[in-house]
């Protein structure tokens, strides 16, 4: 198109090179564009504003402030109104202040400091590079004043921190404007990010009583926050107020909740969970934490499936439906085989799958190796495993019962996932396997950039607890990069206990405190291990008689934490 552009034309078009420039660029040719508007011998405000245009659409900043310098330096053509503002944008997201104040030079000098798009423009330049000092006095210095400058000012304050400031401004701005939804946005955002989620359900509430009705992007930075705080069922209730109110998640707040929904311990929790979507007709996002649910290694019960089903038929979807009942039976009639009393039941079961032909289904085979691993007949489970034609992340989490598998998926280039890792993790744990254990957490978060949840956490500091070293288990607690809960600290306790450590069974128990200050039972026991006898017994060297009189036994016998 080019070349028969420029043999067609007999003299210089700047408007046909122009409107060329502008085509190319649109069919991602800036290369092309760059090239057309090199070779025009004429280039007024069209032809630049189209050029500049161009590369400020692919965020290309540099070689917009780069367009403007040889702008600049041809000295025939000055940007105006539209124009500026693309290049203060460049200005403030490379973070070249001093560009945006030789802007408003040139601004100054040609008397077009009043045009409001324009000072907005360069006073998010200030703010967006955190120059907020500069931000403020210029704002204070125009005449005129939008919401979009009330938001740049914000932002700024956001941006830097600054979120106490930040609602100040807010409640100035209120006094003569309405704040929009990006004002709204912006402070719920930022206040969620510090861990102020009460405060931003406030400023949610304010917000819808001024009429604005929140959209995905408040409903998010809200559950973000409270998942982040370790908030998790109060996220999962917005999340559905959330799909109630109509409003569709995109897909951050999608993996916010189903990180929410991997760290659900009961399956009752799940099942409610699931259930939820299939009434607000989301089957989709059940399906998909459906599948979670069985790729985290936990057998989806009767009551699973069933709301499954009944959430399909609900929304319409019978097809779907009909898929669950079709795999349902089988696989949720097999985990009831996993006691030795069931074997001759099980081996009855795995002849009519082979009868049926459904050994090679991938579900259905996962299932048989789960079912013979938990009634002890390992050999049966293997022999399964090393017929399958193909198998998926499930089934490396059922064999890594036998931990030697764990090095064979690795020789297969077969990337492990966090369950993986737990149920490795757990089996060294089982066996005392202190070194191996220690190994496998380093390189979960060295070679494969898996950052650990608290379920890592739990099974590092139970381990090192059952072996005696909680010196070793604090070290891991006060290292997480996530806030330790309840069951890292009971289990911090309960090592404690078990080998006479006072001084970290005090803090395991103010800790628990701290998390769940009415449980009498915790208080009972912090007063206890403060009291006289805890330190005479521990004097007379008699830890079994230390443990059962201050109630320590419950914790080692009946493992109630």
């Amino acid at each position: 198109m080019h070349a028969l552009a420029k043999r067609m034309m007999k003299k210089p078009d700047p408007l046909l090179e122009t409107k060329l420039v502008g085509m190319l660029a649109k069919c991602g040719s800036l290369g092309g564009a760059l090239s057309v508007f090199d070779e025009m011998r004429e280039t007024d405000l069209f032809a630049w504003s189209s050029i500049i245009g161009a590369f400020s659409r692919e965020s290309r900043w540099w070689d917009v402030m780069e367009l403007f310098y040889w702008m600049m330096e041809d000295g025939d053509v000055i940007p105006d109104d539209f124009l500026f503002p693309k290049i203060l944008q460049a200005c403030g997201n490379h973070g070249d202040v001093e560009c945006g104040r030789l802007i408003r030079g040139i601004l100054i000098k040609l008397g077009r400091l009043k045009q409001l798009r324009v000072n907005n423009s360069l006073l998010a330049v200030y703010a967006k590079r955190g120059w907020l000092n500069s931000a403020k006095a210029f704002f204070d210095e125009m005449e005129v004043i939008d919401v979009v400058s009330w938001n740049a000012l914000i932002k700024g304050h956001c941006q830097a921190g600054k979120i106490d400031e930040a609602h100040r401004l807010l409640e100035l701005m209120r006094e003569g404007l309405e704040p929009d939804i990006v004002t709204w946005n912006m402070l719920i955002s930022s206040w969620s990010q510090f861990g102020k989620c009460d405060f931003s359900i406030k400023l949610m509430k304010d917000m819808e009583n001024n009429g604005l009705k929140p959209d995905v992007y408040t409903w998010t930075s809200l559950i973000l926050g409270l998942i982040h705080s370790n908030r998790r069922t109060l996220a999962e209730e917005l999340f559905r107020e959330m799909l109630i109110s109509g409003v569709k998640p995109n897909d951050v707040a999608l993996m916010s909740v189903i990180s929410a929904f991997s760290s659900m311990r009961k399956i009752s929790k799940k099942n409610s969970m699931i259930g939820g979507y299939c009434k607000a007709g989301y089957c989709g996002i059940a399906h998909d934490l459906f599948k979670l649910m069985q790729e985290s290694n936990v057998s989806p019960n009767v009551i699973t499936w069933n709301t499954m089903i009944s959430g399909y038929i609900q929304n319409g979807d019978e097809d779907r439906a009909f898929e669950y009942c079709t795999r349902c039976d089988l696989l949720s009639i097999l985990p009831a085989c996993a006691n030795l009393i069931a074997f001759t039941k099980l081996i009855e079961i795995h002849c009519s799958v082979l009868r049926w032909n459904l050994s090679s289904k991938i579900p259905v085979a996962n299932s048989l190796i789960d079912t013979y691993a938990k009634s002890g007949n390992l050999k049966y489970a293997e022999a399964i495993f090393n017929s399958m034609p193909s198998t998926d992340i499930i089934t490396w989490n059922i064999m890594l019962n036998v931990i030697e598998l764990f090095e064979g998926m690795r020789e297969l280039d077969i990337r492990p996932n966090r369950s993986t890792f737990i149920s490795i993790l757990s089996a060294y744990g089982l066996a005392k396997m202190v070194d191996e254990r220690t190994h496998t957490f380093t390189n979960m978060v060295g070679n494969f950039q898996i950052a650990p949840c608290l379920d890592h956490y739990a099974t590092m500091v139970n381990l090192y607890g059952r072996s005696g070293k909680l010196d070793k288990a604090f070290d891991v607690i006060t290292g997480m990069n996530i806030e330790p809960d309840v069951i890292i600290w009971s289990t911090l306790l309960t090592a404690c206990c078990k080998h006479g450590n006072t001084r970290l069974a005090v803090h395991a128990c103010e800790k628990l405190l701290e998390l769940e200050p009415k449980n009498t039972l915790f208080r009972r026991f912090v007063s206890q291990l403060h009291g006289n006898n805890y330190e005479s017994s521990q004097t007379n060297g008699s830890r079994r008689k230390l443990i059962e009189s201050h109630g320590c036994s419950w914790i080692l016998n009946q493992m109630w934490f």
